[in-house]
């Protein structure tokens, strides 16, 4: 019940964030995936487990929101991801 309800109000803001944005040719090294996870109220969630999916459901790496909610996925490489 209790994961049922934080699914419920869950949102997850990101963004994705070349280093050089000026660079079309940004390497793996320059690209971050990066957010933070809220509430329905806008209220950041500490301690949330997530994880980096490829297009083809492979788990790509894991992280753990901060005490802000903020979450990056750093030296991603060009591709279509979810995050869970």
């Amino acid at each position: 019940m209790r994961f049922w309800v934080l699914a419920a109000v869950l949102s997850i803001a990101f963004t994705v964030t070349p280093a050089r944005a000026a660079r079309q040719d940004a390497s793996a090294a320059e690209r971050t995936i990066a957010g933070v996870v809220q509430d329905a109220l806008g209220r950041p969630l500490a301690g949330v487990a997530l994880e980096l999916q490829s297009a083809t459901g492979a788990t790509v790496a894991h992280v753990t929101s901060g005490a802000a909610g903020k979450f990056s996925f750093r030296k991603v490489a060009a591709g279509t991801y979810a995050v869970v």
